[in-house]
Parts: structure tokens; C-alpha cells; sequence
């Protein structure tokens, strides 16, 4: 009798197990449900928003709503289908993350639907741009009009992304949307200068004036160093050969009033078109070069070349193209690349021609990071440059040191003026401020003007390095982070059947939110009923007396 009350024993705690079990997975499935996780195994996590958007949308103080249009058709038009994708994809990610604030919806809408002409009329009003898409059907290509696009509303302010066709950069541009909705993002304006004896913003550096206006709402050419307006916060300095004292000056003054500067320029003059038999080089008289000194970052006038990095010159012959060894052509390594840097972390390689060292002093090193470097087997050239092909057929140069080629810093300034008299105004004396002598400032010096010139810039990548730098100088750096995500895009294969792959996508969503704990549900049942039939036959036994008697009482 003993051994059928432990049987029954037993039996109420597979029962008690059983229910806890069940108990369990009940709040383990509210929990999922409640708290969101999501691993994203992609090359650099594209499909997870950064943490700096988490933190973002964590800050919203009212309800924010995302209505994300399309039209259906778009969906045919080769790479449409998964940008779409991705972007609903992404402002879930959003939802989720919002604790509640954001409140997103998708909407496809059909301009082949009669119902869906008012709203599509309502939407084009508020910026949604229809466009002309090209789809190829393989015996045909055809043009059908679409559209893409986000109208997001905060606190009665409404704010439009009208053209939404690619995945690069949506995560960037959706933050700088909402901070500035929020009130959260600097209306920074960006002042760009070219100061140079023979190139021109327009024609040799057209593509960084092309990419700065298209990233950055407000940003103005600046003709005229002495008269930078007061409303520019950052200023894009390229060369400076030109300057006068007194804009050098203006521009001193720029950075006391805590106003921040990218300066490329170049340690050595170069010029192609000499008259002397071939090229020729001699150190610059830049005025931003003793300005930069003045403040403990010096650029040298010296030609740096590079044995172990650096890209051919691709020379076509009668037959074919030969690649000639140049080593002024420094391509920055991956290692020699600062990774603790925002602006610099993300790239595999950087490439400068021609370019020039840079020393730090002392006084500087304290607020000063060096953002990349030569290997450690670069020279340089301080006299007698030679920047003619030949000469550097063979490896005759012996490198055996590392230069510094790009640095930021943020920090105290004192005037370079402080101890020189004030150059005389060039204009409207009436209009001249008082004079700062200390200020606090970041700066970026690249010591190379070549890698923006149109010549040169055959890659996104030399641009992206001035954006980067734009950003450290005037925004937070962590959205650096999150614009370089778009430059890793990777997209998937285009989806041939939408209804194939919706009903696989739905099946996927269903198994996994409903089947799994259902599957468990049932395992769990099965045991329990299996069990039983055990402990029945068991307690059968234990309680016939023949039984007992047989087995001796065992």
C-alpha cells in the first residue's frame, strides 16, 4: 500500500511540474511580447536601429507618428521591392523600441484604385514627389510612376521625407528628421571656402559642393573670408594660398568665437602645367598653415610617400595598361586608421595624393587625436621634391617612419593674433568686432586637398571623410555611426512573386509567434498522457492480489 501512495505521490507532482510548466511558458510568451529583442546577424546590423536612435526616440515627450506611402506598383521595379521592405522593416524597429511613443503604419496605395486618389492627392500636397521609375520586363522596358515616402507628425509639427527609393542613409536622415521635430537638433549652417591661386569650388571641387548642399539644408559658399556671416557655425576651409592677413585673420577670430573648422590643405605646392620641362613643386606660403601652427598643429611642407601602401598610376600603353609604382600616392591601412575615432572608425582605407605630414605640438597633444597614419616604412621629402613617375620606378627611397597625415582637436585656442598687431580692415572699418583672444573650438586638419578634387574623387568614400568630419564638427558624432550604415548596404534578391514570398513571410511570422508555444502545449499533453498509462498499469499491478502473490510479494 505504501508503494501505490507513492505512486499517487509521484503522480501529483508530474501534475503540480506539469502545470508549472505551463504557468511558465504562459509568462515567458507575455514577457517576449512585452520586452522586444532582436538579434540582427547582418553585416553591420542593418536591420537593427543604432543606439543612439534608441536613445533618440527614448527622449519623445509625445506621441510620434510614422505613415510610411507607397505605390504599389513600385514594388515591380527592380531593388524597389526589398527597399520597401526594409524601410517597413526598419520603422518597426522604431515602434518596438519606443516604449509606447511611436505609433507607425503602413499604407500602399494604387493610383489604378479610384478610392485612393483623394489620399494620394492629400499626400502629394504634404511633399510625397511622384516619380518616374524604370521597370524592365526583359523583352521591354517600361516607365511607371510612383512614389515612396514618410509624413511624420509630432506635437501638431509635421515634418515630410518625400523620396524614399534607396536604403542607404534612411536610419541618418530619419534621426535628423525627428531631433529637429523634437527641438533636439542645432540648425548648424556651413560656410565653404576655396582659397586657392588656381582651382575653383565650381569646377575642381564641384562633387564636395554637390555632396555638402544635398547632406547639410543650410549651407552657403563663402567668397570672401573677411566676411564670414555670423549665422555659420562650421567653416569647410580648402587650401588657403589666397588669403589676405586680414581674412586670415577674420578667420582667426571665426575660431575664438567658438566657431569650428575642417581645413584640407596641402604642405607642398604642385604644378602640372610648368614650363620648365615637367612638373614642379615648392613649399606653400599658406597663411592657414601658420594659423593652424599658431594653434599647436602644424602641417609641413614636405611630399610623403608610402613603400608599403600606396596606389599604382595606371599608365595606358599600345597594348595595355601598365601600373607604375607611385608611392606619393599613400593608401591609408586599414590598421593605420584610428578606430576610437567616429570619423575615421568605419573605413577599410583612405587614399591621399601627394600629401603632407603633420606635427603636433606639446601644448596640443592633450585635446588632439590622431585620426590616421603612414605605415611604418613612409619618407618624406623636404627639399628637392621629385613627383615624376620615374623616379620612383624602383624602391631607391628607404622608409622606415610612420607620419601623421589627419588629426581632430577640441579644445582652448588663444589668437594668433594675440601678440601682433590687428591687420588693418579691408572694408567697412565701422563694421570691425572687438578682438578675442581665447576660444574654445574643434577642428579637423587633413593635410591634402587632392583626395576632394575632381580629378581624384572616383569613390563616395574620400567624400564620406569630409561628411564624417562635417558631423564630429556640428552634430553629435554618434550619428556618424549611423550614416556609414547606409555604405554597407548588402540587398537581398529581388522578390519574383510578392503573394509567394507575403504567404511565406506570414507562415514564418505565424509558426513562430503561435506554433512554437503550441508545439510545447501539445509535447507537454503528450507526456502527461503517456505518463498516466505508465502509472496506471502500474498502480493496476501493485493492487491485484494474484500479481503481488505471483512476484512474491515484490
Amino acid at each position: 500500500m505504501k508503494k501505490i501512495e507513492g505512486i499517487k505521490l509521484k503522480k501529483l507532482q508530474t501534475m503540480i511540474i506539469f502545470v508549472l510548466v505551463l504557468i511558465n511558458g504562459f509568462v515567458f510568451y507575455t514577457l517576449m511580447n512585452k520586452v522586444y529583442l532582436r538579434l540582427d546577424f547582418t553585416d553591420g546590423k542593418k536591420y537593427s536601429i543604432s543606439k543612439p536612435t534608441i536613445d533618440l526616440i527614448q527622449k519623445l515627450e509625445n506621441k510620434l507618428i510614422i505613415n510610411y506611402y507607397y505605390e504599389k506598383r513600385t514594388q515591380g521595379v527592380p531593388g524597389i521591392a526589398q527597399v520597401i521592405q526594409y524601410i517597413d522593416d526598419t520603422l518597426q524597429e522604431y515602434e518596438n523600441n519606443s516604449k509606447g511613443m511611436i505609433e507607425y503604419k503602413l499604407n500602399e496605395l494604387s493610383f489604378e484604385n479610384p478610392n485612393d486618389r483623394q489620399k494620394i492627392d492629400e499626400i502629394e500636397k504634404l511633399g510625397i514627389k511622384t516619380v518616374s521609375l524604370s521597370q524592365n520586363d526583359g523583352a521591354e522596358a517600361k516607365n511607371t510612376l510612383g512614389f515612396s515616402g514618410l509624413v511624420i507628425d509630432y506635437k501638431g509639427k509635421a515634418t515630410t521625407m518625400g523620396t524614399l527609393f534607396t536604403d542607404a542613409k534612411f536610419e541618418y536622415d530619419l534621426d535628423i528628421e525627428l531631433s529637429q521635430l523634437m527641438g533636439s537638433e542645432n540648425n548648424e549652417k556651413i560656410g565653404i571656402l576655396v582659397s586657392s591661386n588656381t582651382r575653383t569650388l565650381e569646377k575642381d571641387y564641384r562633387h564636395l559642393y554637390q555632396f555638402v548642399t544635398a547632406e547639410y539644408k543650410d549651407a552657403e559658399i563663402i567668397s570672401d573670408a573677411a566676411q564670414i556671416p555670423q549665422d555659420v557655425t562650421t567653416l569647410i576651409i580648402v587650401g588657403g594660398e589666397a588669403l589676405t592677413e586680414y581674412q586670415t585673420y577674420k578667420i582667426d577670430q571665426f575660431v575664438m568665437s567658438g566657431g569650428n573648422i575642417l581645413a584640407v590643405l596641402n604642405g607642398v605646392v604642385l604644378n602640372f602645367n610648368s614650363q620648365y620641362g615637367g612638373p614642379q613643386a615648392y613649399p606653400s606660403q599658406n597663411p592657414m598653415i601658420r594659423l593652424l601652427a599658431d594653434y599647436g598643429i602644424t602641417v609641413n611642407a614636405d611630399l610623403v610617400g608610402d613603400n608599403l601602401s600606396f596606389n599604382p598610376v595606371a599608365q595606358r600603353g599600345q597594348l595595355f595598361v601598365e601600373k607604375l609604382r607611385y608611392p606619393l600616392w599613400v593608401k591609408i591601412a586599414t590598421e593605420n586608421l584610428n578606430k576610437e575615432s567616429v570619423i575615421v572608425e568605419d573605413f577599410s582605407t583612405i587614399n591621399l595624393f601627394w600629401p603632407s605630414s603633420i606635427t603636433i605640438a606639446d601644448r596640443a597633444k592633450e585635446n588632439t587625436k590622431i585620426l590616421f597614419t603612414t605605415t611604418k616604412e613612409a619618407w618624406s621629402m623636404k627639399s628637392d621634391y621629385k613627383v615624376d613617375l620615374d623616379s620612383y620606378k624602383y624602391p631607391t627611397q628607404e622608409g622606415k617612419e610612420q607620419f601623421v597625415l589627419g588629426v581632430s582637436y577640441d579644445g582652448a585656442v588663444s589668437s594668433s593674433f594675440a601678440d601682433k598687431p590687428v591687420p588693418k580692415n579691408e572694408g567697412d572699418a565701422s563694421k570691425e568686432t572687438p578682438f578675442i583672444s581665447n576660444g574654445k573650438s574643434k577642428i579637423v586638419v587633413i593635410a591634402n586637398e587632392d583626395f576632394l578634387s575632381a580629378d581624384f574623387v572616383n569613390r563616395e568614400d574620400e567624400l564620406l571623410l569630409a561628411l564624417n568630419a562635417i558631423d564630429w564638427l556640428t552634430k553629435d558624432g554618434s550619428l556618424i555611426s549611423i550614416r556609414n550604415k547606409g555604405k554597407f548596404s548588402r540587398p537581398l534578391n529581388k522578390v519574383l512573386n510578392k503573394t509567394m514570398f507575403n504567404a511565406y513571410k506570414n507562415i514564418i511570422i505565424g509558426f513562430t509567434t503561435y506554433g512554437i508555444p503550441v508545439l510545447f502545449i501539445i509535447i507537454g499533453i503528450f507526456v502527461s498522457v503517456i505518463r498516466r498509462k505508465k502509472y496506471k498499469l502500474i498502480e493496476n499491478r501493485f493492487s491485484n492480489p494474484e500479481v503481488l502473490e505471483k512476484d512474491g510479494g515484490k
